[in-house]
């Protein structure tokens, strides 16, 4: 019988051997003593035996010391094999230093570095700006899936596209597979990591749900996740296409039609302005926005619909460029003021608040709950516009919501 097999299987010795890897790990040899308290009476007969003590004298003592542990090895009939191998192989872990394990890091870091310099020079802006550690990461914990993955991203950064590609069909050219960069898995994840270092940028930030956020990002470097699925809702708004005048825009405001316009159409269009005026409202909820269609059919409005998504963004910087003013109004509870605080930050000088005041939240007879939790993220707040309400609701602790103050809100609506 091997040692292994002999020790395997016992948790008396697993006990031990667990004991044993972290004082080897620490000292590099098994010095000092273990301790006893977790063996039952069986376990401890058993010990005894093996020690060659009588029953009695093991009671006795609430630790052993590993000298006796070893000397007592040495004599059985597996003397001849290295206890520290043996007890590695029961525990199915090697026993390693401290110091072989630094060791051993230090050396893994510099292959790394290397991989990156010599095989992925693409990649090296990472490790300059000190946004490596994902990348290690994954190198340490796989490190073949991790380099192909890596090589697979080092040509993605050498491809990006110049003009709007659909992310599957970037992949497939890239890799020969259409799933290589879903942002569902490992490779996918990374890419976005990768991307978002690459555009240093932080206007995607804490408004943006982490789908949004994924797309987002891509879209900065004209590749797009889902141009169908992902829209907003407008009203009264008009859109040109090389100079001329989109007739679906024209129908929808002529027929007061609300329609939810997708990615796919928004990239198409190269203006979009209200119908009448300057001014575009923006609300976050859409039994908001039904109440103020019935009373106003032909208001140029926006549905924000609880977040900003990829589409919401579009056609925002459409109608910024247009030269709108954007009137927004959201909820009073934190998603709510960071979503007006985005906008604000996103668009300088062109969103005025719509009724997002101290007074209007009172109005709004904020009664719910805030957790701890949430309350946090009104610190996150930067605009000067909000930061007092921020701070005031964070006192109070309540939520507030745009129905309660739905027809204050339409009653500023420039006719």
């Amino acid at each position: 019988m091997r040692a292994e097999d002999y020790f395997s299987g016992k948790t008396l010795y697993v006990n031990l051997f667990s004991q044993a890897r972290k004082t080897y790990h620490q000292y590099g040899k098994l010095t000092g003593t273990f301790k006893l308290d977790d063996l039952n009476q069986t376990e401890k007969k058993q010990l005894a035996l093996f020690l060659s003590l009588p029953d009695f004298q093991l009671n006795e003592k609430k630790r052993i010391r590993w000298s006796l542990f070893e000397k007592a090895y040495a004599a059985s009939r597996f003397g001849d094999r290295p206890l520290i191998e043996v007890m590695g192989r029961v525990l199915r872990r090697p026993f390693t230093t401290k110091s072989e394990d630094e060791a051993r890091k230090a050396s893994r870091e510099e292959n790394f570095i290397k991989l990156i310099e010599n095989e992925m020079p693409t990649l090296r802006f990472l490790l300059d700006m000190g946004a490596g550690k994902p990348l290690y990461d994954w190198y340490t914990e796989n490190k073949n899936e991790a380099i192909l993955g890596l090589k697979a991203i080092q040509t993605a950064l050498t491809r990006l596209p110049e003009k709007l590609t659909r992310l599957p069909y970037f992949s497939y050219q890239v890799t020969g597979n259409p799933h290589t960069f879903d942002v569902g898995g490992r490779i996918g994840k990374m890419f976005i990591h990768v991307l978002q270092m690459k555009r240093q940028s932080d206007h995607s930030a804490e408004a943006l749900s982490r789908t949004e956020f994924y797309s987002d990002v891509l879209m900065s470097f004209h590749l797009v996740r889902d141009d169908v699925m992902n829209f907003t809702t407008v009203n009264g708004l008009l859109a040109k296409s090389g100079g001329v005048e989109h007739p679906m825009w024209r129908a929808s405001v002529d027929t007061h039609v609300s329609w939810n316009v997708p990615v796919r159409h928004l990239l198409e269009v190269d203006e979009v302005h209200p119908a009448r005026g300057k001014d575009v409202y923006l609300v976050e909820n859409s039994g908001v926005y039904s109440t103020f269609l019935d009373a106003r059919p032909e208001l140029a409005l926006v549905c924000t619909n609880g977040q900003f998504r990829l589409a919401t963004w579009l056609l925002l910087e459409k109608l910024a460029e247009s030269g709108c003013r954007l009137h927004y109004s959201g909820d009073f509870d934190p998603e709510g003021l960071l979503m007006a605080d985005q906008i604000l930050q996103r668009f300088p000088g062109q969103v005025e608040l719509w009724d997002m005041d101290f007074e209007h939240y009172l109005l709004s007879n904020p009664a719910i709950p805030i957790s701890g939790q949430r309350l946090q993220k009104l610190k996150l707040i930067k605009s000067p516009e909000l930061s007092r309400l921020a701070g005031q609701m964070q006192s109070i602790k309540r939520a507030g919501y745009q129905e309660a103050i739905s027809q204050m809100l339409l009653g500023k609506v420039d006719d």
